[in-house]
């Protein structure tokens, strides 16, 4: 848009008015001297706007005496431009020919290895750019290519580094002035300058530390460790800076993509390590055999290659079944006693009087006794006050389906045998994830992980959970026998089998239970610790019921109710 002020002279009767036009519009009023009795004999008009984009622009105006002579006057060819050139310092460059960096003083350098760098353009009002490429040395500038090209906004546009007798390596500055029809006439242009590193040398790398055995302990010292190397080259000994970068439990293409792609950590230029506690956190999972490929590049998109073909290594480790995982470098180590079974006396004692669970007989391989140690090789039992402390333990396929396919509800739960020789849920959340085989991708094992302030002896439990109804209602053991020597089905004479359990309750659920003839014996409330109601086969006065059969009947707010039968054989 344009704004155009004029100022109008008139010797004689005065000016009495004065009409124009912009681009033959209908006439706009600028003035009028209506109603003055003495017309001015100079009049400035202000603020005559010409809006649409092009060059035909025109003004017409008519200006009338005091006596009514008409002066006619016009200007043309007026050039207005609202859509002026604008490059957006907004560049990329695919991935396997190079990339883009911004630095903090928003210098934008571009690495390539392609002395034909694709580079994508994008902007506005823009038909052609032209290029100069330059080489800055000891201050002076050493012209390498110029090109014109044609603009196509977010396109690829070729950008030529080289030229015959200049073909090194290096940094070029370029200079991409973007244009339109308008800027030979003296429209503007717009200019944007752009560091280009020309790198052509492909990185090596090599491991030199692996995790070897089951990894019973992670911390952020267990670690795969390497060095990588940028070699330079073609004669300027310019390197564009490499890194290792690795997928887990997949593969690069011949174009170095994959799936999913993680980035080692590096201490300075040359060493990384890809921490064993990140390869866990970027799968997802804690468990099971882990295979890593990995695969060095540089900042312009070089490959650690053979030739013409890409080549990466492969490393691996498999988690034990049983781990400790840390941030704290404090924890050196982790050993498992192997002489803690379910047949020490301490932990059948605190088994059998466990309730509240449903018997999952392979659940015997959770059992484990950590033992840590420190940088001093002295062992640990207190770690409240270090970071992220953390146990994990494998749940066998055979144990899962097995709890799953018990009629009864409930969820894994390890448990801590507690300076009261007790079983005690840990507290927190206690996540339970798959492990699959890396070749099927069948599911294999369960792993469950839970937060820890004291090392001790641990087990994984089957615990009951509260039901949404009363339709699955179970009623064990029944019949009853307290007196055939099967303790599966209770015993009259042991503290703890001389009881009937009632699980899969709502939190609300109460039992009442009736002779066979309707007599009530007994109201019992659910044990909310423990998610069930257990009866120790007796009445409301305390007194042992009799052999027979018993109408079970539980209710609860809900209104969800379920009857059942129970058979009691003295």
């Amino acid at each position: 848009e344009a704004t155009f002020n004029f100022t109008v002279t008139d010797n004689g009767a005065g000016i009495a008015e004065i009409v124009y036009q912009i681009n033959s519009v209908s006439a706009t009023l600028n003035y009028t001297g209506a109603g003055i009795e003495h017309y001015p004999n100079v009049i400035s008009t202000s603020n005559i706007r010409v809006g649409a984009s092009g060059d035909k622009n025109t003004i017409q105006m008519t200006i009338i005496d005091g006596v009514g002579n008409i002066t006619l006057w016009s200007t043309g060819n007026i050039k207005i431009n609202n859509n002026p050139p604008n490059l957006l310092p907004v560049f990329d460059i695919p991935a396997t020919a190079g990339s883009v960096e911004n630095s903090a003083n928003e210098t934008i350098r571009i690495y390539t290895n392609a002395i034909t760098a694709p580079l994508k353009l994008s902007g506005t009002g823009i038909t052609t750019v032209d290029v100069s490429v330059t080489l800055n040395e000891n201050g002076d500038d050493y012209f390498i290519a110029d090109s014109s090209l044609a603009f196509r906004s977010g396109s690829y546009h070729n950008i030529q580094l080289t030229k015959p007798g200049y073909m090194d390596d290096g940094v070029r500055l370029v200079r991409l002035y973007a244009k339109d029809d308008w800027t030979a006439a003296g429209g503007p242009s717009s200019t944007k300058i752009v560091e280009i590193a020309l790198d052509r040398n492909n990185p090596t790398f090599e491991v030199t530390t692996t995790v070897s055995g089951k990894v019973s302990l992670v911390n952020d010292d267990v670690a795969i460790k390497g060095q990588v190397f940028d070699q330079n080259g073609g004669g300027s000994n310019y390197a564009s800076g490499a890194d290792v970068y690795y997928t887990i439990n997949g593969v690069f293409d011949s174009t170095g993509k994959a799936e999913k792609i993680f980035k080692a950590d590096k201490s300075d230029a040359n060493n990384w390590q890809i921490k064993i506690s990140k390869v866990l956190e970027n799968s997802g999972r804690s468990s099971g055999a882990f295979v890593l490929t990995l695969q060095a590049k540089d900042k312009a998109g070089n490959y650690a290659a053979n030739g013409e073909v890409k080549t990466s290594v492969t490393v691996g480790f498999t988690m034990a079944p049983k781990y400790v995982r840390t941030n704290a470098l404090a924890i050196n180590s982790a050993v498992i006693n192997e002489n803690i079974t379910d047949d020490t006396p301490a932990v059948r004692s605190a088994t059998a009087r466990l309730s509240g669970i449903v018997d999952v007989p392979a659940l015997t391989d959770t059992l484990v006794d950590f033992t840590v140690y420190d940088t001093n090789d002295q062992p640990l039992t207190d770690v409240s006050g270090l970071d992220g402390v953390t146990i994990g333990i494998q749940i066998s396929k055979e144990a899962y389906e097995a709890a799953r396919n018990s009629r009864s509800r409930g969820e894994f739960k390890i448990h801590v045998l507690n300076s009261r020789g007790e079983w005690e849920i840990l507290p927190g959340e206690q996540p339970v994830t798959e492990v699959k085989d890396n070749a099927t991708g069948k599911v294999i094992a369960h792993n469950i992980e839970a937060a820890v302030e004291h090392f001790s002896t641990y087990k994984v439990f089957y615990v009951l959970s509260y039901a949404a109804d009363l339709k699955d209602v179970i009623i064990y053991p029944n019949p009853y026998k307290g007196s055939d020597g099967d303790l599966a089905n209770g015993e009259d004479s042991d503290d703890y089998r001389n009881k009937v359990f009632i699980e899969n309750l709502t939190e609300s659920a109460r039992a009442k239970i009736y002779t066979i003839s309707g007599e009530l014996v007994t109201t019992l409330e659910v044990d909310a610790p423990r998610k069930l109601i257990e009866w120790d086969l007796a009445n409301s006065r305390g007194g042992r019921v009799a052999s027979g059969i018993y109408i079970i009947l539980v209710t609860d707010e809900e209104n969800n109710k379920f009857i059942g039968r129970l058979t009691v054989v003295r």
